[in-house]
């Protein structure tokens, strides 16, 4: 399930030994199509995996720590808190879908792989 964060309590969520994909957005005309793609990119993670949404003002303290250029810009993380996939501009489901597996730290995502 994706879940709104505010961009200041990304460190912390960092320290919680758990994987995570982060959403880094602005509002913008296309703002609820683009949620949608990314919750039915997310909905099929496993329960403790952190999913989150974050709007983050175009020149913050967040996007300077983790070197994000422009919105959105997606970002998985493993349990330590090390980077281990980004993918930066709109993306369709399928894309973010792979950015998940081939980041190989959130287990199967569910639809997307042949079940044999």
């Amino acid at each position: 399930m994706l879940k709104d964060v505010h961009p200041a309590d990304i460190e912390r969520l960092l320290r919680e030994e758990r994987p995570m994909f982060l959403a880094c957005v602005h509002r913008d005309e296309e703002y609820e199509q683009h949620r949608r793609v990314v919750e039915a990119a997310t909905e099929s993670l496993p329960a403790h995996v952190f999913a989150l949404w974050a709007e983050v003002p175009r020149v913050s303290a967040v996007m300077l720590r983790l070197n994000i250029h422009g919105t959105p810009t997606y970002l998985v993380f493993d349990a330590y808190g090390e980077e281990r996939g980004r993918l930066e501009g709109r993306a369709d489901q399928e894309a973010l879908e792979r950015l998940l597996r081939e980041a190989n730290v959130l287990g199967a995502v569910t639809g997307s792989e042949d079940s044999a």
